[in-house]
C-alpha cells in the first residue's frame, strides 16, 4: 500500500504582466502572463530556449533561467530540471492549440519542491542550546537537539526537547517483496540547492544506457549478533543468476557520411588529419606500436561527430609512447572501443577540446602518470575499464584551463574503476577532480553508475578538490579508500553504497549528503576537523583542511561499521560549525554511535535512530531514539526497513533536497528515517556489479 499524502495545495502566482514577446528559433514565447493564464507556447524537445521565455507544461508554467537546447528524447522536460527552469506555478487553461507529442511523451517526473534553505535556519521544532550551554531558544518539540558554542570538554551543555513518541506506522509493502530494477536515465537530482545552475549534458552528448539489473550475488557480510537483541532475519540466500551473453552495445554510434578502415598508425593519423563531420574511421583488429601521440584536432558537429573506434570492442590494443591526444580545438570527437596498454599519461582530452566522448575503452597503462587526463569541457567518459594500476598516478584526473579553473560539466557515468594495488606515497587517487589551487571554481561534474572494486591506490579513492560536483548512485566495494570532499564547497553526495569501504569523509562548505547506504564500512561519515578557513572566509592557505560549515548530513543508513559516524579529532583544530545531522539510521556493536573530536558550534542533532550495542558516544539523548529500526536483508545483501519498522513516516523537518532514497525511488509525503524509503514504485538503482558497467554492459 502506498502512502497517504495530503491533496497538493494550489499554486499562487503572482501578477505579471502581459508585456512583451521573445521570438526564438522562429518560435512565441511569452515574456510573461497574466496570473493563472497559460502561456501560448508548450514545451517542445529539440527546441532553443533562451533565458527568461516562459513556456507551459502540464498545466503548468515555467520560465527558463539557463538558455539551452532540449535535446530529444533526452526527457528535459521543466519539472525533470529545476536547474534550468523556474516553475511559476499553475495555470487554470492551456492556450488554444493541441498538446504537443513531447508533452504527451515525456517523462513524468514530479516538479522538484523549492531549494533548500541554507541550514543556519534551525526550524523544525528544534531546540537550539546558546553559548556556553545556558541560554536555550527555538520552540520546544520535535525531539532536536541544537549545539550552540560546543566543545566535548565543556560537559555543561544542556539538552532540551522532548521525547519522540513512536509514529503511527502507515501500512506499505513489505519491504522484503522487492520489485524488480527498473532503468533509470541520468538526470540532476530535483530540489539540490546549488547557487549556480548547472548546465545540463550539452547538445550531442548522448544519454547512457539504462542500467539493467544486477545479478544477485553480492556478498555483504552478516552483522555480528547484539547480545539479547534480535539480529534482522537474514534473506534467503539466492539462486545463482545464470552466466549472462556478451552484452551487446545498446546504444548505436552515429551514421557516418563517410567511412574509412585503417591497418596501420600513419594511416589512421593521416585519416584524423583530413576528417570531417560525420566521419567514421575503423581501425583494424590487431595491436599497434604507438611511437608518439596520435593527435586530433579536427572539429565535428553535435549531429554530425567524427568516430574513430575498434574494429570490434577490445579488438585493437594501441601500446608503446603514446595514445589519443585530443587539443584545441578537437570537437564532437568519439573515441571508441579500444585497449590502451601504452605509457601513462599518453591519454589526454586538453582545455580547449570540448564536447568529446571516450567510450568502451580499456585503461591498462603503463609506468607513473595518469591512465586518462580530461580538462576539456563537456566531456563524457562512460563504459571504459580501469583496471591493474600500481604506480602513482590517478586513474582519471579532472582538471580545467590555466591554474584555477575547471573543465565544465564532466560527466563520467557506467565505468568500472578496479584493482589499483597501493604504491605507496601521495598521488595514487583512483579519481581526483580538481587540485587546491582549483578548489574555489565549480564544475558541475556528474559522477553516476560507476563500479569502484580494490581501488587501494591511497585513502582517498575519490578526491573531490572543486566544487559543485554530484556523486550519485555509485558502488564503492571491497576498497580500504574513500570518498573524500577534499576541498571545494556545495557538493552533493546521494544514493550511493559504501560496501566494506572507508566511507565517506568531509571538508569545505555547503554540501548535502543523503540516501546513502553504509555497510561493513571501516568509517562510515566522517566530518572532518578542519585546520584552516580558505577565502572568502578566512585567509588560510588552499590547502589547509577547510573547516567543514553549513553541511547537512541526512536520511543516511549506517550498519556494522566500525567508526559509524561523527566529528574526527585533530590537535588544535577548529572543528566544524553549523552542521546538521539528521534522521539517520545507525546500526553498530562496535565503536560508538556517534563521535564529537572538536568544537561544532551552532549544529543541530535530531531524528536520528539508533541501535547495537555501540554506546551512544557523543549522540546526545534528544538527537536520537535508542530502538530496533527492525532491517531486513533483501537478496542483494542491502539491509532495509521491513513493514513494521518504527522509521516509516519518522522523519522529522523538512530536507526539501531529499527528493529520493538510495534506490532511486521518490521520497513523497512523509520520508522515512535512514537511506531507505518504503515503496512500491519501480527501484531504479541497486549495489553495481561488473555486467553492470565497462565496455560491454548494456
Amino acid at each position: 500500500m502506498k502512502k497517504e499524502t495530503k491533496p497538493a495545495q494550489p499554486s499562487r502566482m503572482k501578477s505579471l504582466s502581459f508585456a512583451v514577446l521573445l521570438i526564438s528559433g522562429g518560435i512565441l514565447y511569452s515574456a510573461g502572463a497574466n496570473a493563472g493564464e497559460c502561456a501560448e507556447s508548450s514545451w517542445t524537445q529539440g527546441e532553443e530556449y533562451k533565458v527568461g521565455n516562459v513556456v507551459r507544461y502540464r498545466g503548468h508554467n515555467y520560465q527558463v533561467l539557463q538558455s539551452h537546447v532540449a535535446l530529444v528524447d533526452a526527457g528535459w522536460t521543466p519539472p525533470n530540471y529545476p536547474i534550468l527552469w523556474k516553475d511559476l506555478g499553475e495555470c487554470s487553461a492551456a492556450a488554444p492549440g493541441a498538446k504537443p507529442a513531447s508533452e504527451q511523451a515525456a517523462s513524468t517526473v514530479a516538479p522538484a519542491p523549492a531549494p533548500a534553505e541554507k541550514a543556519q535556519s534551525l526550524g523544525g521544532g528544534s531546540v537550539g542550546v546558546g553559548g556556553g550551554g545556558g541560554s536555550r531558544g527555538g520552540s520546544s518539540g520535535g525531539g532536536s537537539f541544537s549545539i550552540g558554542s560546543f566543545s566535548p570538554s565543556s560537559p555543561s551543555v544542556q539538552v532540551v526537547g522532548q521525547t519522540q513518541a513512536t509514529p503511527q506506522i502507515v501500512a506499505k509493502k513489505p519491504a522484503s517483496s522487492v520489485p524488480p530494477v527498473s532503468s533509470i536515465t541520468p538526470t540532476p537530482t530535483p530540489g539540490v540547492s546549488i547557487p549556480t545552475p548547472v548546465t545540463a549534458p550539452t547538445s550531442g552528448v548522448s544519454i547512457p544506457a539504462p542500467v539493467t539489473a544486477p545479478t544477485p550475488d553480492v556478498s555483504i557480510p552478516t552483522p555480528v549478533p547484539t547480545p539479547g537483541v534480535p539480529a534482522p532475519a537474514p534473506a534467503p540466500a539466492p539462486a545463482p543468476a545464470p552466466a549472462p551473453a556478451p552484452a551487446p552495445i545498446s546504444e548505436p554510434l552515429p551514421s557516418a557520411t563517410r567511412t574509412f578502415r585503417v591497418s596501420s598508425l600513419p594511416e589512421l593519423q593521416g585519416r584524423i588529419n583530413t576528417a570531417q563531420p560525420g566521419d567514421q574511421i575503423t581501425v583494424v583488429n590487431g595491436t599497434y606500436n604507438a611511437s608518439k601521440d596520435i593527435t586530433v584536432t579536427v572539429k565535428a558537429t553535435a549531429a554530425r561527430p567524427i568516430v574513430i573506434k575498434a574494429e570490434t570492442v577490445g579488438g585493437v590494443e594501441i601500446k608503446g609512447a603514446g595514445g589519443f591526444n585530443l587539443n584545441s580545438p578537437a570537437t564532437y570527437i568519439i573515441i571508441h572501443g579500444f585497449k590502451f596498454t601504452h605509457a601513462a599519461g599518453g591519454a589526454i582530452v586538453r582545455a580547449g577540446a570540448p564536447h568529446n566522448r571516450i567510450t568502451r575503452n580499456v585503461f591498462e597503462l603503463t609506468g607513473e602518470g595518469v591512465y586518462l587526463f580530461s580538462a576539456g569541457d563537456d566531456t563524457e567518459i562512460d563504459h571504459n575499464e580501469f583496471r591493474n594500476k600500481r604506480t602513482l598516478g590517478q586513474m582519471l584526473t579532472v582538471q580545467g584551463p590555466g591554474g584555477q579553473a575547471m573543465a565544465q560539466r564532466t560527466w563520467v557515468h557506467h565505468n568500472y574503476f578496479h584493482d589499483f594495488k597501493s604504491p605507496g606515497g601521495n598521488g595514487a587517487e583512483t579519481i581526483r577532480v580538481g587540485l587546491s589551487g582549483r578548489s574555489l571554481s565549480d564544475a558541475f561534474s556528474l559522477f553516476e553508475f560507476n563500479l569502484f572494486e580494490r581501488t587501494n591506490g591511497e585513502n582517498e579513492m575519490i578526491s573531490n578538490k572543486s566544487g559543485s560536483n554530484t556523486y550519485r548512485y555509485n558502488t564503492m566495494r571491497d576498497t580500504t579508500g574513500d570518498l573524500t570532499l577534499r576541498h571545494g564547497n556545495k557538493c552533493v553526495v546521494h544514493s550511493n553504497f559504501f560496501l566494506k569501504s572507508n566511507g565517506l569523509r568531509i571538508f569545505g562548505d555547503d554540501h548535502k549528503i543523503f540516501s546513502n547506504y553504509f555497510d561493513s564500512c571501516t568509517s562510515g561519515i566522517t566530518i572532518g576537523n578542519g585546520d584552516g578557513n580558505v577565502p572568502p572566509v578566512g585567509n588560510d592557505p588552499l590547502t589547509s583542511h577547510d573547516r567543514p560549515d553549513r553541511v547537512t548530513i541526512s536520511f543516511n543508513t549506517v550498519v556494522n561499521s566500525n567508526s559509524s559516524a561523527g566529528l574526527g579529532g585533530r590537535t588544535n583544530g577548529l572543528g566544524a560549525t553549523s552542521i546538521v545531522f539528521a534522521n539517520n539510521i545507525i546500526q553498530a556493536n562496535s565503536g560508538s554511535m556517534f563521535s564529537i573530536g572538536g568544537p561544532m558550534p551552532n549544529s543541530r542533532i535530531e531524528g536520528n535512530i539508533i541501535f547495537g550495542s555501540a554506546p551512544n558516544g557523543a549522540m546526545p539523548a534528544n538527537g536520537a531514539r535508542r530502538i530496533d529500526p527492525k532491517l531486513e536483508r533483501d537478496s542483494f545483501g542491502v539491509f532495509r526497513l521491513s513493514s513494521t519498522s518504527p522509521a516509516i513516516d519518522a522523519g522529522i523537518g523538512s530536507y526539501p533536497e531529499v527528493t529520493v532514497d538510495m534506490d532511486g525511488q521518490a521520497r513523497t509525503g512523509a520520508k522515512d528515517v535512514g537511506a531507505d524509503e518504503v515503496s512500491s514504485a519501480p527501484i531504479k538503482a541497486r549495489p553495481l556489479t561488473p555486467a553492470d558497467v565497462g565496455p560491454n554492459a548494456p
